[in-house]
């Protein structure tokens, strides 16, 4: 077995996008969009002989609270067996010494079953203290069905809010212009601070790597010229897939984030995706989780529950230990762990 670095976006995307659940931070444009914020990316390729058993697209993360390489949703392998495990994670040990990194980070999309049976533990692995920043805990649905047995299976909130948005007056712009992400970002800023949490810093980058493939478009809500709401959708593989939303404080008094979610829904549908992946949402019902308002509103469209093993973290070195206090009190701080 060997590792070799893949330079060619068709081989990579033909792996990537060969499972039932392909990995969107494990995607080659996920690894553009790093490239342009400055984040030093490797695309590495696991090899059995000549046959690609795996990919891992490693980012080196240089921040205050440590240094460490950071594998979002991956490394992704054809067979998750002992051996290819162990050659994997030798192999990014190897690049995180050579490095200087104090430690590893991974985030595969493999149920807790595997977790227990592969015997990651022994590998040296442990959880994370980080909360669900990989959408590790998701919400998906299904759009096989037609758009009546759509809304049918909705909250009846949410079906009685799209029904009536007609009455409120409120339009639903789609966009693949970047002119138009600077509209959604004045009321993302305004969202962030309200509901107190740090925005996302790569949204522009993400935005333009992904509209440059016909990947991204903008859903905006608007009353008469005022916006109410957005939404950020992505495509990757068979799915939409909600990145990012926003609404104003007028716009909370209204049907606007709604209606936006529903044209989004529809236009997913009648592109023939199969999938519409309203992405993280709280691990569990406990009505004082920070994100409990939100996994409402996106359990409210119907759908079910995916979880996937939550982020791993292989220490290699002593200063591991002072980032991971660092991530567990903020996670405190934050509501996230009691």
């Amino acid at each position: 077995m060997e590792t070799r670095e893949i330079t060619n976006k068709n081989v990579w995307e033909k792996f990537n996008l060969s499972f039932p659940n392909p990995s969107y931070f494990q995607s080659w444009y996920w690894g553009e969009v790093q490239k342009a914020t400055g984040v030093e990316t490797q695309r590495l390729g696991f090899f059995d002989g000549k046959k690609l058993i795996g990919i891992a697209q490693v980012f080196d993360i240089k921040a205050k609270r440590g240094h460490f390489l950071y594998v979002r949703q991956g490394p992704v392998l054809s067979d998750w067996n002992k051996k290819n495990a162990n050659f994997v994670l030798d192999e990014l040990k190897n690049l995180a010494k050579e490095k200087n990194a104090s430690f590893i980070r991974i985030s595969p999309l493999l149920s807790l079953g595997n977790y227990e049976s592969l015997g990651l533990r022994n590998f040296g692995l442990r959880f994370s203290p980080t909360h669900n920043l990989d959408a590790e805990n998701r919400w998906v649905l299904d759009l096989t069905p037609n758009e009546d047995e759509l809304l049918q299976a909705m909250r009846k909130t949410t079906r009685y809010l799209i029904r009536h948005a007609p009455d409120e007056n409120i339009k639903v712009t789609v966009s693949e212009n970047e002119k138009d992400l600077d509209k959604f970002l004045s009321i993302y800023a305004d969202t962030a601070k309200n509901k107190h949490f740090v925005p996302h810093s790569q949204l522009k980058e993400e935005f333009a790597v992904f509209s440059k493939e016909k990947k991204a478009k903008l859903y905006l809500a608007f009353q008469k010229k005022e916006i109410l709401a957005g939404a950020f959708i992505v495509y990757y593989g068979n799915e939409a897939i909600y990145r990012h939303g926003a609404t104003t404080n007028i716009g909370r008094k209204t049907s606007a984030s709604y209606i936006a979610q529903w044209q989004a829904i529809k236009d997913a549908k009648q592109a023939g995706l199969k999938q519409y992946n309203f992405w993280g949402i709280a691990p569990t019902d406990n009505p004082k989780h920070p994100w409990q308002g939100l996994s409402l509103f996106k359990k409210g469209f119907g759908g079910r529950q995916m979880d996937f093993l939550h982020a791993m973290d292989l220490p290699i070195k002593w200063n591991y230990w002072i980032t991971f206090a660092i991530d567990y009190l903020t996670m405190v701080k934050k509501g996230y762990k009691s």
